[in-house]
């Protein structure tokens, strides 16, 4: 096996260091030598060394930190904003990686979201390959995906800024030597570009020809979380959100509906909430945990409320478990919309969660077709498993770290 180095650039969720962990352990056991590189050394370490991993720091660049820049209709918007817009910026870039590939010597970079990482690779004509939950991996279109379609934009002033940004990659690559890009999307082109889902949770919905492999999950970190009243038979609500005015008013519609009818029961995990409000909803049928909990249990949950993180959504829906999603950022948006169309869930904007979130609980508990939507899903990717999925994307690195460099200078 060869020695792999694991890239992880842009993104904030510890979802990343726990996709990451099960490659890099599967790698492992294969005989390859693995070197991980996080954005967040404070989120990655712990988890990562309890495993017996090294990581490091990887090179990113902070966004621009005027608070009143517009977040970017277009995909374009995000290289813009970590370092693809200035050709100083992206050589430190570049260079970064240089080093950590000079130091560690690796026959393949498997890359997380982490396109100056692939630039880099590209330029050194050393083969990568990427796991991608969909949204990290844009389809190669001119211009990239559109991701906030309800903003004012035009057409004519995305396609400016990715002509700006291949610009700036190309007098980079002509700097170092290297062979341009054709066009912004080429930046995402590599030997295997897995995609870690299945066609209908693809943030850009089923591609033709997509090499999707199957959705990667951990559902065992964390505290344990047990259904207050085992034995109760009625509906069982999971409930993981991250803290802020949605989760408050979510949670205080939950504890309503608790309240009111003796059916109910709630695991809720809202990780950084001020335990005086944790105080205020638990109760004898409604446990509220401030720390991450093993979201295992929610596999046995009649419903479960999520930010719509993809990990948890595609676990549930293998599970037969329709979600009503609350989105704080485009990534979960998107994905919350795909479930939606499958029939298997609902989704509200941060905006409609005050008013809006009690008849959508109400709705889902007692309307069946949102359940049945979910379980035939379940059923359709009966075959999904974890393993297979490690086992497949081991496979790729192991072909591509064999196969011939197409050079790229």
């Amino acid at each position: 096996m060869p020695r792999v180095l694991i890239a992880w650039e842009l993104g904030a969720q510890l979802g990343h260091v726990l996709r990451i962990l099960g490659v890099a352990r599967e790698l492992r056991e294969r005989g390859a030598a693995v070197l991980i590189a996080v954005r967040d050394l404070r989120a990655a370490s712990a988890t990562l060394a309890q495993h017996g991993f090294a990581c490091v720091q990887a090179p990113w660049m902070p966004a621009p930190s005027s608070e009143a820049a517009p977040e970017p209709p277009g995909y374009g918007g995000i290289l813009a904003a970590c370092g693809f817009g200035e050709v100083s910026s992206l050589r430190a870039l570049v260079q970064g990686w240089d080093s950590l590939i000079e130091l560690f010597s690796p026959q393949v970079l498997l890359a997380d979201h982490a396109p100056s990482a692939l630039l880099a690779a590209r330029m050194r004509a050393l083969p990568a390959a990427q796991i991608a939950l969909g949204f990290e991996l844009p389809p190669a279109t001119v211009p990239l995906p559109v991701l906030r379609p309800w903003t004012a934009h035009r057409p004519a002033d995305i396609l400016a800024q990715e002509a700006r940004l291949l610009g700036v990659i190309n007098a980079l690559c002509r700097e170092r030597g290297a062979s341009g890009l054709d066009r912004l999307a080429d930046l995402y082109a590599s030997a295997a570009p897995l995609l870690a889902t299945v066609p209908e949770l693809d943030h850009f919905g089923a591609r033709e020809g997509g090499q999707y492999v199957g959705p990667l999950f951990t559902l065992d970190d964390g505290e344990a979380a047990l259904w207050p009243q085992a034995d109760h038979p009625g509906k069982r609500m999971f409930v993981y959100l991250r803290p802020g005015p949605a989760a408050e008013h979510a949670l205080a519609a939950i504890g309503r509906r608790v309240a009111a009818d003796a059916g109910v029961q709630v695991i809720a995990a809202v990780p950084g909430l001020r335990r005086e409000m944790a105080a205020q909803f638990h109760g004898e049928r409604f446990a509220v945990h401030v720390n991450p909990v093993r979201a295992r249990v929610a596999l046995t949950a009649d419903l479960a409320i999520t930010n719509g993180g993809h990990g948890l959504t595609a676990a549930a829906l293998l599970a037969g478990v329709p979600l009503l999603a609350l989105p704080t950022h485009v990534e979960q948006w998107m994905l919350a919309r795909r479930v939606q169309q499958l029939g298997a869930g609902v989704f509200l904007n941060p905006n409609q969660v005050e008013t809006g979130f009690a008849a959508a609980l109400g709705a889902m508990l007692t309307d069946d077709k949102y359940r049945q939507a979910a379980l035939a899903f379940a059923a359709h990717h009966a075959g999904v498993d974890q393993g297979a999925t490690l086992r497949r994307i081991a496979d790729e690195i192991e072909r591509i770290s064999a196969a011939p460099a197409a050079c790229a200078r």
